[in-house]
């Protein structure tokens, strides 16, 4: 059964443009969500950061380039707010030193 939901929820948040998925608010269960993004599509954690209000935003990719950018609330619970393809990791750049220009 949430296989199924997990599937519909995915295939939902894919047929929709970045806009669209603010609108809808594709949720699930966090643990369900990663464990489908890993399993069933082979995207991973790539990068995170904490907002102010203690949420947290996860981008997931895989080595193919498909990637997923969800959002979960401290109550475990996830929203997708966007996904595409032809995800590139980029190189790590240094941060400038203070007082340099750029």
């Amino acid at each position: 059964m949430k296989n199924v939901l997990f599937s519909g929820l995915l295939a939902m948040a894919a047929g929709l443009p970045g806009n669209a998925l603010a609108q809808k608010q594709v949720c699930g269960e966090r643990d369900l969500i990663v464990h489908e993004l890993e399993n069933k599509h082979g995207e991973f954690l790539r990068s995170a950061g904490l907002q102010d209000n203690m949420i947290m935003v996860e981008i997931y990719a895989s080595d193919e380039g498909n990637w997923t950018i969800l959002y979960t609330k401290p109550s475990g619970q996830s929203c997708f707010m966007a996904v595409g393809k032809a995800w590139e990791d980029q190189i790590e750049v240094e941060a400038p030193k203070t007082g340099t220009a750029l």
